[in-house]
């Protein structure tokens, strides 16, 4: 008798999408609730600087559902596009501000953490290189718009 292996396609989520559908196809993929898949890419972030690299890595080479069927090549180059519709779109609706925000309360609570003894600075500024990368995208993104 020969064995029928059914195979899981990784896709990003149409359903589960907040910015490019990764964590909600992780936890469709794994048969897990997406907000846990988003609190881990969060803690990656914030102790050790992995969660955003790794996130835009799976957006750029994970196909949408509608592109499972297409080659990676042209995943991946849909993929950039719609990373840059999505950053230009951000950028012209003034999220840029309240997402600078988010970070600047989001260094204070790591830096009040330090004073109160439950984190300690030296791990914090282990991820800086990922504030270079974030504005290197929004450069680079930012002057293709004229």
């Amino acid at each position: 008798m020969v064995k029928k292996t059914l195979v899981k396609n990784l896709y990003r989520s149409d359903e589960n999408r907040i910015i490019g559908g990764v964590c909600g196809g992780l936890g469709e993929y794994f048969n897990l609730d997406p907000v846990f898949i988003r609190v881990i890419f969060l803690l990656l972030a914030l102790f050790g600087g992995s969660g955003i690299p790794i996130y835009f890595v799976l957006w750029l080479i994970v196909p949408d559902k509608s592109q499972l069927e297409n080659d990676q090549e042209k995943t991946v180059q849909e993929n950039i596009e719609e990373i840059k519709t999505k950053t230009k779109n951000f950028t012209k609706e003034n999220n840029f501000k309240k997402l600078f925000g988010i970070f600047l309360v989001a260094v204070g609570i790591v830096l009040l953490m330090e004073n109160f003894g439950f984190y300690f600075l030296s791990y914090f500024w282990k991820f800086w290189p990922v504030l270079i990368i974030v504005l290197g995208f929004f450069i680079v993104f930012k002057n293709e718009r004229t």
